[in-house]
């Protein structure tokens, strides 16, 4: 997996940061793992596993790795493999049978945000349920005294009509 042509590629098509986290995320856990692999062997289940390990393995910080850390892993992984399909180099984007861990709860910050109206309520309880019908907790911080006041009095009693 270290020779594959993805990251090459790849950096002459995105910005420099989003290069770096693709390129670290996998020089840090895919390789070490999988990187003997050849990539007409690797079959979805080793990935699965691979992002097991990751979310259960203790890292230098103590815990394992995010979901959301690990799904952002998996989606470099499953482009570079639909490029290997591209390519003529594999048949199948295992990938794509994988099973990275699904994310429970994210935190909307509204540290820099200004609510100033009924609007803004709105359009938040519209991406809070979003977040819901996916079995997704959202959790808005970060939120002003007056901001949270107009959240507490207004959420899910108004609407965009």
């Amino acid at each position: 997996m270290p020779d594959d042509p993805f990251l090459p590629t790849a950096k002459t098509k995105l910005r420099h940061s989003t290069y770096d986290g693709y390129e670290r995320g996998l020089r840090l856990h895919v390789y070490p793992v999988l990187g003997g692999v050849r990539l007409q062997q690797l079959r979805h289940q080793m990935l699965t596993d691979l992002y097991t390990a990751l979310l259960t393995k203790p890292n230098p910080r103590g815990s394992g790795l995010s979901a959301k850390t690990i799904r952002l892993i998996h989606t470099t992984i499953r482009k570079a493999l639909s490029d290997a399909v591209r390519w003529g180099v594999v048949e199948q984007n295992v990938a794509a049978l994988a099973e990275p861990p699904k994310v429970k709860r994210v935190e909307i910050d509204m540290t820099d945000a200004r609510v100033w109206d009924t609007s803004a309520i709105v359009a938040l309880d519209a991406v809070v349920a979003k977040f819901a019908e996916r079995d997704i907790e959202a959790v808005i911080v970060g939120l002003n005294r007056h901001a949270a006041e107009l959240h507490s009095n207004n959420s899910g009693k108004v609407s965009a009509h």
